[in-house]
Order: structure tokens, then C-alpha cells, then sequence
């Protein structure tokens, strides 16, 4: 058995041991990384495991790391999502399938950490350069949101990274910010050299520690692990430098930065082919991504006619929604799979299905649901888009035009309308399979609100 094997067998033992936050793989043996030093933990862990020496670093807890106006925008300036009070950096890449520009960033930065037991997140939702933090706001908008991965609370990732299309192409440059024009990629090994362009730390250099990395990484309501990843000790990064790209010194990327302890000393990337495989990008206008293929198909109700916006899941967090008529097309790593598929956040259906290289894998499946369609307006007829509609479980939220449409099991329901700064509506609803109900909702601001003599709602 290898070397990575044995490091890989011991992390599931060596996790359990309190205190330990990483374990990765260098040249002289197995490094456990330690959030603080004691002897009594650093007893608890042996010195040497199937003949190879362990190294035991102190690390800190690694956690997930979060000003100016530019356009057209290089890498290695600010950027968020409004519900993001601190964002990051970004990089520019490019659509595998459309050939597009789109902004890459991590998934806590432009969907304020999306994963696959809490939705957080929207198509089309604005992102703002600079973010927020910097003073940032609608005039702002630089790109909406467009694709994903979502994180497992609870299960192994391989990528915080998610993109965004620009509004305007030419509000985007192709360099980085210190650094220059992007020279393709490359893989991360021990020693290597390497630099970044953050927004916070600006440029910086250092060398990887560890290029096989699995660490338990802080995300403040979830702590949950991240495999095979990248490990510098420089003091390359800290909070506001994430979604920067991690290049060798001839730029070439070889990662993108998510994470760090509070020092700051250490940070984690994502490795870069991690990156690429799981949303389907390039860092050239075209390329060839290896050890892919597809899942692809039609959801439907029983009597055949489509479902829109309903998602087919993954297990390793890659996801697409269903058109107009119905269909997805997800990219994904070969190999054994689980596909979920969830209608208004609601798992309907499960199945395993294997990807082969560059062939599409068929689902079609077909459900007995009801659809309640239905708009949102305030007391003098104005859309109310951005209300939640919550019902049995699964939820929608209204569009620009105050519009929600929810898919649902046949059968007696209580829906629940919120926006906030308004009183929240309920109203009962019986639907059969194949039946469409429409269901609107007037809303009221708080009944408890009142104008200060400037103006300025007061709660």
C-alpha cells in the first residue's frame, strides 16, 4: 500500500482524536495539524503509522476566509454578494460549453455558503464590485449568479468555488492585479513556489507545505471537511483574500484560496482541476477537461408536461435546474453517482447512476405532483419580488414580477407567505395530482411600524 493510501485510511481515526484539524502528506511523512498544543494531545498521537513518521504541526482552527471601484475589473479586486457583509477576490475564467467570460469566486462569497441541506442561494442573484463591505451596492452590480457547487455540511468536498456572468463583458479585464495575464495551469507539489493578488494582502508569495491536504474547515454555523487540497504556511492570505487564484511563479494556476487559520500564517486552496471539473470552466475561452461526462434527461409530471426550475443534485454538491421544457445537463467527474432530484427544495427521488468519459448518462423521471402558481403584490398593486412562499417543506420565492410557482405532492397544505417589513400571509389550499391552483397574497407592512418624523421606518 502507498504512502497517500495509508494517509488516506488514517484520516477517519486520526479526526476523531479532539484537537486535530488537518492531516496531509509531505515528503518526510504524515503532518497532523493541531488547533493548539498540549501534551496531552500531542500524546494521543502516535508517532509513527504503518512505519511512517508522523509530523505534528500547530495550526490553529482553519476557517473560511471572506475596495475600491474598478471597471473594466482585473483578478484580485473585491467582489461579493450583498448578503456577504465582507467579500472577496475574483478571478476571470471561461464557460467550457459557451465559450463565455465569467467571474470565478468561492461559493461563501458569491452565494453566502450554499449547501445541499440549506439553500441560500438564486440564479440571477446580483453580485457587486466593490462587495459590500468596501460600500458596495446596486449601482454597483458587476455579474449575476449562475452556477454553483454546493457545500456538504456533513460529508467530503473537494471545492468552495462557484461563477457568475457579467452584466457587461467589458467591465471585465483577462489580468490580475499585480500579476498579469493568466499563462494556463498547473499541478501543486511540495515546495513549490507559488504567489496570489487578494484584496486584503494584495500580493504575496510563499511555497506549498503540503499538497494533499484534508482538513476540517470553519464555516461558523457548520464545520464539515475538505480533501485533497493545498497548504502554504507563508502567511500568504487572510479574510478577504478568498477566491484569489494561487499561480506558480510563471502564472500558471494551480489553485483557488477559500480558507486560512486567524494567524494569519496558513491557507488552504481548492485545487485548480478540482475547479474546472466541477463547474465546467477554463481558464482559456476553450479547453479539454478529461475525466468528465454527462447527466442528462426530462422531468415531468405524470401526464407528461415539463417542470421547470426543479433540481437534480449530486452528491459531490454539482447541480443544474430544469428548463422550460424540463431538461438539465450536468458535467460531472466519472464514476459512481447519487442523483437526487428535489422539487421546490422538497427530495422527491433518489438514484445511483454511473458517468463514463465523455458519454451522457440518461434520467427521466416522472412524478404525480400539483402545481400552485400564484403573485405576490402590496396594497396598492405593486409585484413583491423576494418573498419566501414556504409550504410542506419545500419553498419558492417570488421573481421580479411577484410571481412563485411551487410543484407539490397531491394533498391539504397550510402555505406561509414572508417578505420582511411585511406582515406575513397564510391561506389553506387542497391540490390533486396534475391540478393547478392559483394562490395570491395581498400584503400589509408591519402593522407596528412607524414613520420617525424623518422619514426613516422604525421597528
Amino acid at each position: 500500500m502507498g504512502t497517500l493510501e495509508i494517509k488516506k485510511q488514517s484520516e477517519s481515526e486520526l479526526f476523531k482524536i479532539p484537537g486535530v484539524v488537518g492531516v496531509g502528506l509531505v515528503s518526510s511523512g504524515i503532518t497532523v495539524y493541531i488547533e493548539k498544543f498540549s501534551l496531552s494531545l500531542v500524546n494521543t498521537i502516535p508517532a509513527h503509522i504503518n512505519g511512517i513518521p508522523v509530523i505534528i504541526v500547530e495550526s490553529g482552527k482553519f476557517e473560511a476566509f471572506r475596495t475600491t471601484k474598478w471597471r473594466p475589473a482585473p483578478g484580485g479586486v473585491y467582489i461579493s454578494n450583498p448578503k456577504v457583509t465582507a467579500g472577496t477576490v475574483r478571478w476571470n475564467v471561461f464557460e467550457n460549453k459557451t465559450g463565455r467570460r465569467v467571474i470565478l469566486s468561492n461559493n461563501h462569497v458569491l452565494t453566502n455558503k450554499d449547501t445541499i441541506n440549506n439553500s441560500r442561494a438564486n440564479v440571477d442573484e446580483e453580485i457587486y464590485q466593490p462587495g459590500t463591505a468596501d460600500g458596495g451596492n446596486s449601482a454597483d452590480t458587476i455579474a449575476t449568479l449562475t452556477r454553483w457547487v454546493k457545500i456538504d455540511e456533513v460529508g467530503d468536498n473537494l471545492v468552495d468555488a462557484a461563477i457568475a456572468t457579467p452584466i457587461n463583458d467589458a467591465d471585465l479585464r483577462d489580468d490580475i492585479l499585480e500579476v498579469g495575464n493568466l499563462a494556463g495551469t498547473a499541478t501543486a507539489t511540495e515546495s513549490m513556489s507559488i504567489k496570489k493578488s487578494g484584496r486584503t494582502t494584495a500580493l504575496t508569495t510563499g511555497t506549498v507545505m503540503d499538497a494533499n491536504l484534508t482538513s476540517s474547515i470553519n464555516y461558523g454555523a457548520f464545520t464539515t471537511t475538505f480533501t485533497d487540497q493545498i497548504l502554504s504556511s507563508d502567511g500568504m492570505g487572510a479574510g478577504g483574500d478568498s477566491g484569489s487564484a494561487v499561480l506558480t511563479t510563471d502564472n500558471r494556476i494551480v489553485g483557488l484560496l477559500f480558507a486560512g487559520n486567524s494567524g494569519p500564517e496558513y491557507i488552504i486552496a481548492n485545487k485548480i482541476d478540482h475547479v474546472m471539473k466541477s463547474l465546467d470552466i477554463c481558464i482559456t475561452p476553450s479547453c479539454t477537461i478529461t475525466g468528465t461526462g454527462y447527466l442528462g434527461g426530462r422531468i415531468t409530471d405524470s401526464l407528461a408536461a415539463p417542470l421547470q426550475n426543479v433540481m437534480v443534485l449530486l452528491e459531490n454538491g454539482i447541480f443544474a435546474f430544469t428548463d422550460t421544457n424540463g431538461d438539465y445537463s450536468i458535467r460531472t467527474p466519472i464514476g459512481l453517482r447519487t442523483a437526487s432530484v428535489y422539487i421546490s427544495n422538497v427530495k422527491f427521488d433518489e438514484q445511483t447512476i454511473t458517468i463514463n468519459p465523455d458519454q451522457t448518462t440518461t434520467l427521466n423521471r416522472s412524478f404525480d405532483v400539483g402545481m400552485i402558481n400564484g403573485a405576490v403584490k402590496d396594497t396598492v398593486n405593486n409585484p413583491l419580488s423576494g418573498v419566501n412562499i414556504s409550504v410542506n417543506g419545500g419553498s419558492a420565492t417570488t421573481d421580479g414580477s411577484g410571481n412563485y410557482s411551487i410543484p407539490i405532492l397531491p394533498g391539504s397544505y397550510e402555505i406561509i407567505a414572508t417578505k420582511q417589513g411585511y406582515n406575513p400571509e397564510e391561506s389553506s389550499i387542497s391540490i390533486a395530482a396534475n391540478e393547478t391552483k392559483v394562490n395570491n397574497f395581498i400584503f400589509e407592512m408591519y402593522t407596528d411600524a412607524v414613520l420617525s418624523p424623518m422619514g426613516v421606518l422604525m421597528l
